[in-house]
């Protein structure tokens, strides 16, 4: 009866160190070329006798593995269905669902994470819908990029977890909101917000605030009413730094996002900006620099943009 252990005696099952996990990581990370050599080697360093942060390192390493090797489905299939895998994310899904502390929220993530690689839409959803309850709880914990790991793992599979996206759209619309975070994270989780539909009003002030270096919309709206000549321009310039600092794919992707939202997404300050530094991109575009050089291919790139982001 599992749920009947404490904490004290659950935790005895566990007797890799950290140490060891660290060894066993490196060892396998640089071994083994696809998910089905890591395992194995996981294996044999005792894969029966891990804490759920080390198994959910574990998964983190075989999802990365598989998405490296580029594994069809056939194969993600088997290896969803592998016993070792299965231990793993039984293991994870088992701290979760106690609430236990043994699964760190960076474990929770990785966790989120790795499950939405390996199974994909549909497969693992009980699973899914612990892990990712569990998250909700410790999203404020989590990093940047864990955030933004967890989103895409719940958009990526289209696993609806309103209880995580309320979580983050709080999160958001504080103060720090989303001011420690990178580009392709913040175009992350703009996608995930859109694809799964999930509200998003507090990201969206949040992208707002992003893009403007930490000025309040409300504020950015009052510089335009007062007129404020310089004050407007030094909000524009910050934007427009921010905005530069996008790949063509992290832009498209953000504004397509913000459209998809709708409402209020459209009419944001963050919509503006990467409009804007849409705009200033295709203006970049010099005559005869959308074709590839290769004859033989002579789709079109439109310079930044490949066909695909371009019409997204």
């Amino acid at each position: 009866d599992m749920a009947g252990l404490s904490e004290e005696d659950w935790a005895t099952q566990w007797t890799m160190t950290v140490e060891e996990w660290r060894v066993v990581k490196k060892d396998v990370s640089s071994a083994a070329p696809g998910p089905s050599e890591a395992l194995r080697g996981f294996e044999d360093a005792g894969l029966r006798r891990v804490s759920p942060d080390i198994a959910a390192g574990m998964l983190r390493v075989v999802a990365d593995k598989a998405k490296t090797a580029r594994v069809d489905r056939e194969e993600l299939a088997g290896l969803r269905r592998d016993s070792r895998v299965a231990h793993l994310i039984g293991t994870c899904v088992a701290a979760a669902r106690r609430g236990s502390d043994a699964l760190a929220p960076a474990s929770a993530s990785s966790a989120a994470w790795s499950l939405a690689v390996i199974s994909g839409e549909r497969a693992n959803a009980a699973e899914m819908d612990v892990l990712a309850e569990r998250c909700a709880a410790l999203v404020d914990e989590m990093t940047p990029r864990q955030t933004a790991d967890l989103a895409w793992a719940l958009a990526s599979c289209r696993h609806s977890s309103p209880s995580v996206f309320r979580a983050l759209d709080a999160r958001f619309a504080s103060d720090a909101g989303l001011a420690k975070y990178k580009p392709y994270d913040v175009s992350t989780l703009a996608w995930a917000f859109a694809r799964l539909g999930a509200g998003g009003a507090g990201f969206v002030d949040g992208l707002d605030r992003w893009f403007s270096g930490g000025v309040n919309v409300e504020d950015i709206n009052g510089v335009a009413d007062h007129d404020d000549a310089s004050s407007t321009a030094a909000v524009a310039e910050t934007a427009s730094k921010n905005a530069r600092a996008f790949t063509p794919h992290a832009l498209a992707a953000t504004l397509w996002s913000l459209v998809a939202l709708g409402g209020d997404a459209t009419r944001s300050f963050a919509f503006r900006a990467a409009w804007a530094e849409l705009a200033r991109r295709g203006s970049e575009i010099e005559p005869g620099t959308d074709r590839t050089a290769d004859t033989r291919d002579a789709r079109v790139t439109h310079g930044p943009f490949g066909g695909k982001h371009l019409n997204q």
